[in-house]
């Protein structure tokens, strides 16, 4: 059994916050060092810049990561979840953890094993990160 939460869903309601794509611009408007050679942040890493591309105003595409870690839902042991989670590494860092800003996208069972869990990975990118990454996300805005 399998919980699973679209990070699609997620972000078309992030998009239609007032302010947050401008926070998608952080990468575009930060400061950078005067010195090449120094990492301030993960896009001054020669993979983020292969795998991203430059970063554009307005912002064209969201960077995630994602994590996950197993925990004990209850004292006695007998129940413990896998999380899987995704941060938004185009936000600025002070706002990339904070849980308002993450992106809870499965709840997986604890006695999967590495095998036993790629079924669910399977699924997600069949089901929705497939087509996040080839097509990105149809916005609708009303005015």
């Amino acid at each position: 059994m399998c919980f699973y939460f679209s990070i699609g869903d997620r972000l078309r309601a992030f998009l239609q916050l007032p302010g947050f794509r401008q926070l998608l611009e952080h990468e575009y408007r930060r400061p950078r060092a005067r010195d090449p050679d120094i990492m301030t942040d993960v896009y001054d890493g020669s993979a983020w810049r292969e795998f991203m591309g430059p970063p554009t105003s307005p912002c064209e595409r969201i960077g995630l990561q994602g994590c996950t870690d197993g925990f004990q839902a209850h004292v006695s042991g007998s129940l413990s979840m896998k999380p899987v989670v995704w941060s938004n590494f185009s936000l600025p860092p002070a706002l990339r953890f904070k849980t308002e800003y993450m992106f809870m996208h499965m709840i997986l069972p604890s006695n999967a094993k590495a095998h036993g869990l790629k079924k669910y990975f399977d699924f997600a990118a069949a089901f929705e990160l497939n087509s996040l990454y080839y097509t990105g996300i149809l916005l609708l805005i009303f005015f």
